[in-house]
Protein backbone atom coordinates (compact mmCIF):
# COMPACT_ATOMS: atom_id res chain seq x y z
CA UNK A 1 0.00 0.00 0.00
CA UNK A 2 1.29 3.46 -0.93
CA UNK A 3 0.19 6.63 0.87
CA UNK A 4 0.48 9.98 -0.95
CA UNK A 5 0.20 13.27 0.89
CA UNK A 6 0.44 16.94 -0.10
CA UNK A 7 0.32 20.29 1.69
CA UNK A 8 -2.94 22.22 1.76
CA UNK A 9 -6.42 21.18 0.70
CA UNK A 10 -6.04 21.42 -3.06
CA UNK A 11 -6.00 17.84 -4.49
CA UNK A 12 -5.00 18.98 -8.00
CA UNK A 13 -1.37 17.84 -7.80
CA UNK A 14 -2.29 14.39 -6.48
CA UNK A 15 -5.04 14.00 -9.07
CA UNK A 16 -2.62 14.89 -11.86
CA UNK A 17 -0.07 12.39 -10.54
CA UNK A 18 -2.66 9.61 -10.39
CA UNK A 19 -3.89 10.46 -13.88
CA UNK A 20 -0.35 10.31 -15.28
CA UNK A 21 0.15 6.90 -13.62
CA UNK A 22 -3.11 5.70 -15.14
CA UNK A 23 -2.09 7.03 -18.55
CA UNK A 24 1.23 5.20 -18.32
CA UNK A 25 -0.63 1.99 -17.43
CA UNK A 26 -2.87 2.20 -20.50
CA UNK A 27 -0.04 3.17 -22.85
CA UNK A 28 1.51 -0.29 -22.91
CA UNK A 29 1.73 -1.03 -26.61
CA UNK A 30 4.05 0.56 -29.14
CA UNK A 31 2.27 3.05 -31.34
CA UNK A 32 -0.80 3.38 -29.13
CA UNK A 33 -2.18 6.76 -28.12
CA UNK A 34 -4.06 7.65 -24.94
CA UNK A 35 -7.67 8.75 -25.43
CA UNK A 36 -9.42 11.12 -23.02
CA UNK A 37 -12.94 12.49 -22.82
CA UNK A 38 -14.17 15.62 -21.07
CA UNK A 39 -15.53 15.15 -17.56
CA UNK A 40 -18.03 17.83 -16.56
CA UNK A 41 -18.50 16.98 -12.89
CA UNK A 42 -17.81 19.05 -9.80
CA UNK A 43 -14.13 19.17 -10.73
CA UNK A 44 -14.00 19.42 -14.54
CA UNK A 45 -11.13 17.62 -16.17
CA UNK A 46 -10.16 14.89 -18.61
CA UNK A 47 -10.94 11.23 -17.99
CA UNK A 48 -8.64 8.63 -19.50
CA UNK A 49 -10.77 6.02 -21.28
CA UNK A 50 -8.04 3.84 -22.77
CA UNK A 51 -5.39 3.64 -25.44
CA UNK A 52 -5.92 2.81 -29.10
CA UNK A 53 -4.11 2.71 -32.40
CA UNK A 54 -4.97 2.57 -36.08
CA UNK A 55 -2.76 2.44 -39.15
CA UNK A 56 -3.28 5.25 -41.64
CA UNK A 57 -3.22 2.62 -44.42
CA UNK A 58 -6.54 1.22 -43.16
CA UNK A 59 -8.41 4.49 -43.73
CA UNK A 60 -10.57 4.19 -46.85
CA UNK A 61 -10.93 7.63 -48.41
CA UNK A 62 -9.76 9.65 -51.39
CA UNK A 63 -6.03 8.97 -51.66
CA UNK A 64 -5.09 12.54 -52.61
CA UNK A 65 -7.12 13.97 -49.75
CA UNK A 66 -5.57 11.57 -47.26
CA UNK A 67 -2.08 12.39 -48.49
CA UNK A 68 -2.81 16.12 -48.24
CA UNK A 69 -3.96 16.01 -44.61
CA UNK A 70 -1.09 13.69 -43.60
CA UNK A 71 1.48 15.99 -45.20
CA UNK A 72 -0.12 19.06 -43.66
CA UNK A 73 -0.03 17.59 -40.15
CA UNK A 74 3.48 16.27 -40.73
CA UNK A 75 4.69 19.80 -41.44
CA UNK A 76 2.90 21.17 -38.39
CA UNK A 77 4.42 18.60 -36.01
CA UNK A 78 8.00 19.09 -37.18
CA UNK A 79 10.21 20.35 -34.30
CA UNK A 80 11.18 23.50 -36.21
CA UNK A 81 7.57 24.64 -36.73
CA UNK A 82 7.03 25.88 -33.17
CA UNK A 83 10.11 28.09 -33.34
CA UNK A 84 9.16 29.39 -36.79
CA UNK A 85 5.71 30.47 -35.57
CA UNK A 86 7.12 32.02 -32.40
CA UNK A 87 9.70 34.11 -34.26
CA UNK A 88 7.00 35.55 -36.53
CA UNK A 89 4.33 36.07 -33.89
CA UNK A 90 1.97 33.56 -35.53
CA UNK A 91 -0.11 31.35 -33.20
CA UNK A 92 1.14 27.77 -33.29
CA UNK A 93 -2.15 25.94 -33.79
CA UNK A 94 -3.79 23.85 -36.52
CA UNK A 95 -7.49 23.39 -37.21
CA UNK A 96 -9.35 20.87 -39.37
CA UNK A 97 -13.00 20.39 -40.28
CA UNK A 98 -13.96 16.79 -41.07
CA UNK A 99 -17.39 16.74 -42.69
CA UNK A 100 -19.60 14.15 -44.33
CA UNK A 101 -22.27 11.52 -43.57
CA UNK A 102 -22.01 9.50 -40.37
CA UNK A 103 -20.04 6.28 -40.64
CA UNK A 104 -17.73 7.52 -43.40
CA UNK A 105 -14.52 7.55 -41.35
CA UNK A 106 -14.18 10.96 -39.68
CA UNK A 107 -13.37 9.62 -36.21
CA UNK A 108 -11.29 6.79 -37.68
CA UNK A 109 -9.07 9.29 -39.49
CA UNK A 110 -8.59 11.21 -36.24
CA UNK A 111 -7.35 8.05 -34.54
CA UNK A 112 -5.10 7.13 -37.45
CA UNK A 113 -3.53 10.60 -37.55
CA UNK A 114 -3.08 10.62 -33.79
CA UNK A 115 -1.41 7.20 -34.01
CA UNK A 116 0.86 8.27 -36.86
CA UNK A 117 2.06 11.42 -35.09
CA UNK A 118 1.72 10.09 -31.52
CA UNK A 119 -0.77 12.71 -30.33
CA UNK A 120 -3.02 11.95 -27.35
CA UNK A 121 -6.71 12.50 -28.20
CA UNK A 122 -8.96 14.72 -26.07
CA UNK A 123 -12.59 14.35 -27.13
CA UNK A 124 -15.62 16.41 -26.14
CA UNK A 125 -19.19 17.20 -27.18
CA UNK A 126 -20.24 20.82 -26.72
CA UNK A 127 -23.77 20.04 -25.55
CA UNK A 128 -22.78 19.87 -21.87
CA UNK A 129 -20.45 22.89 -21.91
CA UNK A 130 -20.60 26.50 -20.78
CA UNK A 131 -17.96 29.17 -21.36
CA UNK A 132 -16.22 28.69 -18.01
CA UNK A 133 -16.11 24.91 -18.28
CA UNK A 134 -14.79 25.03 -21.85
CA UNK A 135 -12.08 27.49 -20.78
CA UNK A 136 -10.99 25.27 -17.87
CA UNK A 137 -10.88 22.13 -20.00
CA UNK A 138 -8.85 23.71 -22.80
CA UNK A 139 -6.33 25.14 -20.36
CA UNK A 140 -5.73 21.68 -18.90
CA UNK A 141 -4.60 20.36 -22.27
CA UNK A 142 -0.98 19.36 -22.78
CA UNK A 143 0.93 21.44 -25.30
CA UNK A 144 1.06 18.65 -27.88
CA UNK A 145 -2.28 16.89 -28.44
CA UNK A 146 -5.31 16.46 -30.70
CA UNK A 147 -8.64 17.92 -29.55
CA UNK A 148 -11.76 16.45 -31.16
CA UNK A 149 -15.00 18.46 -31.03
CA UNK A 150 -17.49 15.84 -32.16
CA UNK A 151 -20.70 16.65 -34.05
CA UNK A 152 -20.17 20.36 -33.55
CA UNK A 153 -23.29 21.17 -35.59
CA UNK A 154 -25.49 19.81 -32.76
CA UNK A 155 -24.57 22.77 -30.54
CA UNK A 156 -26.90 25.76 -31.09
CA UNK A 157 -24.04 28.26 -30.76
CA UNK A 158 -22.19 26.64 -33.67
CA UNK A 159 -25.12 26.83 -36.06
CA UNK A 160 -25.73 29.53 -38.64
CA UNK A 161 -26.85 32.60 -36.72
CA UNK A 162 -30.44 33.80 -37.10
CA UNK A 163 -31.31 37.36 -37.99
CA UNK A 164 -31.00 39.40 -34.82
CA UNK A 165 -29.42 42.66 -33.76
CA UNK A 166 -25.66 42.82 -33.33
CA UNK A 167 -25.55 43.45 -29.54
CA UNK A 168 -27.49 40.27 -28.84
CA UNK A 169 -25.38 37.36 -27.69
CA UNK A 170 -26.36 33.90 -28.79
CA UNK A 171 -25.94 31.06 -26.33
CA UNK A 172 -27.20 27.56 -25.75
CA UNK A 173 -29.30 26.77 -22.73
CA UNK A 174 -26.41 25.86 -20.45
CA UNK A 175 -24.46 29.10 -20.98
CA UNK A 176 -22.04 28.36 -23.83
CA UNK A 177 -21.79 31.39 -26.11
CA UNK A 178 -20.49 31.74 -29.64
CA UNK A 179 -17.88 34.26 -28.50
CA UNK A 180 -16.75 31.86 -25.77
CA UNK A 181 -16.30 29.08 -28.32
CA UNK A 182 -14.44 31.30 -30.79
CA UNK A 183 -12.14 32.68 -28.10
CA UNK A 184 -11.09 29.22 -26.98
CA UNK A 185 -10.38 28.23 -30.59
CA UNK A 186 -8.17 31.16 -31.53
CA UNK A 187 -8.48 33.96 -28.97
CA UNK A 188 -5.45 35.67 -27.44
CA UNK A 189 -5.39 33.20 -24.55
CA UNK A 190 -6.13 30.06 -26.57
CA UNK A 191 -3.66 27.22 -25.91
CA UNK A 192 -0.96 26.70 -28.54
CA UNK A 193 0.64 23.55 -29.87
CA UNK A 194 -2.60 21.65 -30.18
CA UNK A 195 -4.38 20.21 -33.22
CA UNK A 196 -8.12 20.92 -33.26
CA UNK A 197 -10.45 18.68 -35.27
CA UNK A 198 -14.12 19.56 -35.57
CA UNK A 199 -16.42 16.92 -37.03
CA UNK A 200 -19.88 17.41 -38.48
CA UNK A 201 -22.40 15.58 -40.61
CA UNK A 202 -23.90 18.88 -41.78
CA UNK A 203 -21.26 21.51 -42.62
CA UNK A 204 -23.87 23.88 -44.10
CA UNK A 205 -25.40 24.30 -40.64
CA UNK A 206 -22.22 25.78 -39.17
CA UNK A 207 -21.77 29.48 -38.53
CA UNK A 208 -19.21 30.86 -41.03
CA UNK A 209 -17.36 32.46 -38.11
CA UNK A 210 -16.34 28.99 -36.90
CA UNK A 211 -15.03 27.74 -40.22
CA UNK A 212 -13.21 30.83 -41.46
CA UNK A 213 -9.50 30.76 -42.28
CA UNK A 214 -7.35 30.85 -39.17
CA UNK A 215 -9.81 28.72 -37.24
CA UNK A 216 -10.09 26.00 -39.84
CA UNK A 217 -6.92 25.56 -41.88
CA UNK A 218 -8.12 22.56 -43.90
CA UNK A 219 -11.52 21.08 -44.70
CA UNK A 220 -11.68 17.34 -45.37
CA UNK A 221 -14.77 15.92 -47.05
CA UNK A 222 -15.86 12.32 -46.39
CA UNK A 223 -18.18 10.56 -48.81
CA UNK A 224 -20.03 7.28 -49.14
CA UNK A 225 -18.23 4.21 -50.46
CA UNK A 226 -16.77 4.38 -53.96
CA UNK A 227 -14.70 1.83 -55.87
CA UNK A 228 -11.38 3.21 -54.65
CA UNK A 229 -12.29 3.24 -50.97
CA UNK A 230 -13.96 -0.17 -51.24
CA UNK A 231 -10.77 -1.59 -52.73
CA UNK A 232 -8.73 -0.19 -49.85
CA UNK A 233 -11.06 -1.76 -47.30
CA UNK A 234 -10.95 -5.09 -49.11
CA UNK A 235 -7.15 -5.02 -49.14
CA UNK A 236 -6.76 -4.13 -45.46
CA UNK A 237 -9.56 -6.24 -43.97
CA UNK A 238 -9.69 -9.33 -46.19
CA UNK A 239 -6.52 -9.82 -48.22
CA UNK A 240 -4.05 -8.83 -45.51
CA UNK A 241 -3.23 -12.06 -43.71
CA UNK A 242 -6.00 -14.06 -45.41
CA UNK A 243 -5.64 -17.74 -46.25
CA UNK A 244 -5.64 -16.97 -49.97
CA UNK A 245 -1.84 -17.03 -49.85
CA UNK A 246 -1.76 -20.51 -48.37
CA UNK A 247 -4.36 -21.97 -50.72
CA UNK A 248 -3.03 -20.50 -53.94
CA UNK A 249 0.71 -20.16 -53.49
CA UNK A 250 1.45 -23.65 -54.89
CA UNK A 251 -0.23 -23.05 -58.23
CA UNK A 252 -0.43 -19.34 -59.02
CA UNK A 253 1.37 -16.15 -58.32
CA UNK A 254 0.06 -14.88 -54.99
CA UNK A 255 0.34 -11.21 -55.91
CA UNK A 256 -1.62 -11.77 -59.12
CA UNK A 257 -4.31 -13.67 -57.22
CA UNK A 258 -4.73 -10.84 -54.73
CA UNK A 259 -4.82 -8.21 -57.45
CA UNK A 260 -7.40 -10.16 -59.43
CA UNK A 261 -9.64 -10.55 -56.38
CA UNK A 262 -9.33 -6.88 -55.50
CA UNK A 263 -10.10 -5.81 -59.07
CA UNK A 264 -13.14 -8.10 -59.24
CA UNK A 265 -14.38 -6.84 -55.88
CA UNK A 266 -14.13 -3.21 -56.99
CA UNK A 267 -16.03 -3.93 -60.20
CA UNK A 268 -18.95 -5.30 -58.17
CA UNK A 269 -19.23 -2.14 -56.05
CA UNK A 270 -22.13 0.28 -56.37
CA UNK A 271 -20.81 3.76 -55.59
CA UNK A 272 -22.55 6.25 -53.30
CA UNK A 273 -24.88 3.71 -51.67
CA UNK A 274 -23.46 2.63 -48.29
CA UNK A 275 -21.26 4.00 -45.55
CA UNK A 276 -17.76 2.71 -44.94
CA UNK A 277 -18.88 1.41 -41.54
CA UNK A 278 -21.49 -0.79 -43.26
CA UNK A 279 -19.02 -2.20 -45.80
CA UNK A 280 -16.49 -2.79 -43.04
CA UNK A 281 -19.05 -4.89 -41.16
CA UNK A 282 -19.70 -6.91 -44.33
CA UNK A 283 -16.00 -7.54 -44.93
CA UNK A 284 -15.14 -8.41 -41.34
CA UNK A 285 -17.76 -11.16 -41.44
CA UNK A 286 -16.05 -12.62 -44.56
CA UNK A 287 -12.44 -11.81 -43.77
CA UNK A 288 -11.39 -15.49 -43.86
CA UNK A 289 -13.03 -16.14 -47.23
CA UNK A 290 -11.98 -13.60 -49.89
CA UNK A 291 -13.82 -15.50 -52.60
CA UNK A 292 -17.13 -15.24 -50.73
CA UNK A 293 -16.53 -11.55 -50.07
CA UNK A 294 -16.22 -11.00 -53.83
CA UNK A 295 -19.06 -13.28 -54.93
CA UNK A 296 -21.65 -12.00 -52.45
CA UNK A 297 -21.01 -8.26 -52.57
CA UNK A 298 -23.28 -7.46 -55.54
CA UNK A 299 -26.31 -9.00 -53.86
CA UNK A 300 -25.37 -7.29 -50.60
CA UNK A 301 -25.31 -3.90 -52.32
CA UNK A 302 -28.68 -4.55 -53.96
CA UNK A 303 -30.17 -5.38 -50.57
CA UNK A 304 -28.66 -2.21 -49.11
CA UNK A 305 -30.08 -0.15 -51.98
CA UNK A 306 -33.55 -1.64 -51.38
CA UNK A 307 -33.41 -0.77 -47.68
CA UNK A 308 -32.54 2.84 -48.48
CA UNK A 309 -35.47 3.17 -50.90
Amino acid sequence: MITIESWGRDPTAINQLLESIRAAYFDQGPGKVATFRASCGKEPGWELIGSQSRAISTIAMDAKQKEAVVNDLKRFTEPSESKWHLERGIPYRRGYLFHGPSGTGKTSLCLALATLFQLPIYSMILGAMDDELLFKLFHQLPQRCMVLLEDIDTSPVAQTRPQYTEPQQRQQGNGLTLSGLLNIIDGSGAPEGRVLVMSTNYPDKLDPAITRSGRVDMKVKFELVNKESAGLLFQSLVLAGSSVTEKDSANVNVDNTSRDLAAEFKENISEGVVRHADLQEYLVARRRDPRAAVDEVSAWFEAARSRIK
